[in-house]
């Protein structure tokens, strides 16, 4: 991207889940989002990188997204 602007998040997060089949169950936890942004001085191309992980029910969930834009 040559020229650039870069951004570091770091975000907590509170995750709530409902499921219902023959019985209901219901649980809380707790997370972190960790993001990396990048932004061209021109502002035309745009990256973006989020891994979120989140303690739920006994267990561990992730996700990780990535996304690149190029306007023209």
């Amino acid at each position: 991207m040559g020229d650039s602007t870069t951004q570091l998040s770091i975000v907590p997060r509170i995750v709530c889940e409902y499921a219902k089949t023959t019985s209901s169950a219901n649980d809380c936890g707790t997370g972190a989002e960790f993001g990396l942004s990048s932004l061209s001085k021109n502002g035309l191309s745009n990256a973006d990188i989020r891994l979120a992980m989140d303690r739920l029910n006994g267990g561990t969930q992730s996700s990780v997204r990535f996304d690149i834009v190029h306007r023209f």
